[in-house]
């Protein structure tokens, strides 16, 4: 099957409807604010990846995949980001924060049928499209201090006393970081989210919801479940390595495809499928 042409999914109607936990939402605007501070620190090479630079492909090369990348993109409005494919150091789709972000695609991701590449390619440009491209190439811990960072780098008192020891190291050691890169404009809008955000022991169930968030947008844009629970397995290496006798089961205990499935068959899914041209 071919891949869709999807129309074009409001930034504000991806966060309404996409984003699972409307709880976490918050923590997504401070991720958005600091966006471009945190491209900076956390950048990374796609050569790391066995990315090949004579294979970047950016907006203005011609190229079968980036113009698959592009339609796709246009879901989610104007977005910047670099292509890499035939990378030799991943077995799946990964998003590589910079500026502007690489979309790395491993050797094969071609191969597959071009409903399968679509939905790999949207669920890492929903991260692109909500300004967190950094959120599966950093460790959990790196997350907390980020995110609790920031929070701080706006209000230096911001849940002291509440967060796990570890966390409380992570937001202080990020806190310096981000507030030597970020602008005042930057800091003042930070000092106005932490004011309006209450702490949580760590950053699990936002990771989570923003992962739901990707693939749920995978399927809106294709309209295919098998296509993005396809892509669902290659994303999760439990999921990947479980034999086809227990994958059922595997696919129904893990959150993101359990979120997924239940989502497909929603009516609010339908509403977003018509509303894209792939209902």
């Amino acid at each position: 099957m071919s891949a869709p042409n999807p129309g074009s999914l409001s930034h504000e109607t991806v966060i309404s409807s996409l984003v699972a936990d409307s709880a976490q939402t918050p923590l997504l605007d401070m991720a958005a604010m600091v966006s471009e501070t945190i491209a900076k620190l956390v950048r990374q090479d796609p050569e790391t990846l066995g990315a090949n630079a004579r294979d970047r492909l950016t907006a203005r090369a011609s190229h079968p995949m980036r113009a698959l990348a592009d339609r796709v993109a246009k879901a989610f409005g104007d977005l910047r980001f670099d292509l890499y494919i035939d990378a030799s150091g991943t077995q799946s789709p990964r998003l590589v924060p910079g500026d502007p972000p690489a979309l790395v695609l491993p050797r094969g991701f071609g191969d597959l049928p071009e409903i399968e590449q679509a939905a790999g390619v949207a669920r890492l440009l929903t991260f692109v499209a909500l300004e967190i491209p950094w959120l599966e190439e950093v460790t959990s811990d790196a997350a907390d201090g980020i995110l609790f960072g920031a929070m701080r780098a706006g209000s230096e008192l911001w849940g002291q006393g509440e967060l796990s020891a570890n966390a409380d190291l992570a937001a202080s050691a990020w806190r310096a970081r981000i507030t030597k890169a970020a602008g005042r404009k930057v800091k003042r809008a930070l000092e106005e989210i932490a004011g309006r955000v209450r702490p949580q022991a760590d950053t699990s169930r936002w990771r989570q919801a923003m992962r739901s968030a990707g693939m749920r947008a995978a399927y809106v844009v294709t309209g295919d479940l098998t296509a993005t629970l396809k892509q669902a397995i290659r994303a999760d290496l439990d999921l990947a390595q479980a034999k086809s006798e227990t994958l059922p089961a595997k696919l129904i205990q893990n959150p993101t495809t359990c979120d997924l499935v239940v989502f497909a068959l929603s009516d609010a899914a339908l509403v977003l499928r018509r509303s894209a041209g792939t209902a």
